[in-house]
């Protein structure tokens, strides 16, 4: 290429050590971007799936316990046992709630929308019935609060139950999506750094070599040359095919030459 033979040898060696430096830094970009996203990834990873799910654990927890201890109170005929199981009973509210909060407030999927809408209405509606059902047992009322159990605050467990156990399977579902997808897009990064490495020492060999053989190969005319009109053939004169300083040199000489050569002339 007419470009590459003009350039000066400083600017062609220049040239090489820029490819060089070109290629380390698309190296490092390339490592140090993909290593943020990947750190961003990651949080993502953690924050809206591992967290919610220890989470939803804690809530299924609490929240089972808690229709356990209905009948507890139901049967227990000691006071101050039955104001230790309410006193449980309490903490274990406050932590479904603390903890559906936080879950509510994570980045959700649509189906933990709608499974969080379902817990929503179906978890306030069995508190109220296992209220009323504990109530009426308290009270005397055993077969109404039978009956009440068997009819509504049974179903209503039931349904939070499932409410809540879908949305734990979502998210272990979810997330194992994303750590799949994950996983993939570090597999690409890394075959990326591979080829890269591979390709960049071989792009600047290749450079490299380009440079110098042109250098070369001009040097080895200008050599030829000399060493022709050095036997005594004074027509001999260099090809030049650059303006580079081998280019300039070789029109020095080519100029030198036909001096000697017109010089002899007169002589003879």
């Amino acid at each position: 290429m007419d470009w590459m033979r003009n350039m000066k040898i400083g600017h062609k060696l220049m040239a090489s050590f820029g490819v060089v430096t070109l290629l380390i830094g698309v190296l490092g970009y390339v490592g140090l971007s993909n290593t943020v996203a990947f750190n961003k990834q990651f949080d993502s990873l953690y924050a809206d799936r591992l967290v919610p799910a220890v989470q939803l654990g804690t809530v299924i927890d609490n929240y089972l316990q808690l229709r356990v201890s209905a009948f507890q109170l139901m049967l227990e005929k000691d006071p101050a046992v039955e104001a230790l199981i309410q006193q449980a009973d309490q903490k274990r509210l406050a932590t479904i709630d603390e903890q559906m909060k936080a879950y509510s407030a994570t980045t959700l999927v649509p189906e933990e929308v709608a499974g969080l809408k379902v817990w929503n209405e179906k978890y306030p509606a069995y508190l109220a019935s296992r209220q009323h059902m504990i109530e009426l047992f308290e009270s005397g009322h055993e077969a109404q609060s039978n009956d009440l159990r068997v009819r509504e605050t049974g179903p209503l467990g039931l349904a939070a139950t499932e409410a809540v156990e879908k949305l734990s399977g979502i998210q272990a579902t979810t997330g194992a999506e994303m750590a799949k997808r994950e996983d993939a897009g570090a597999k690409r990064t890394i075959l990326m750094m591979v080829l890269l490495l591979i390709a960049a020492p071989l792009i600047a060999i290749g450079a490299g070599l380009a440079m110098s053989r042109s250098i070369a190969t001009a040097l080895s005319h200008v050599v030829e040359r000399v060493t022709q009109a050095a036997t005594g053939d004074l027509r001999v004169r260099v090809d030049v095919t650059s303006r580079d300083e081998l280019g300039q040199m070789g029109e020095q000489l080519n100029a030198m030459m036909q001096s000697f050569e017109q010089n002899m002339t007169k002589v003879a």
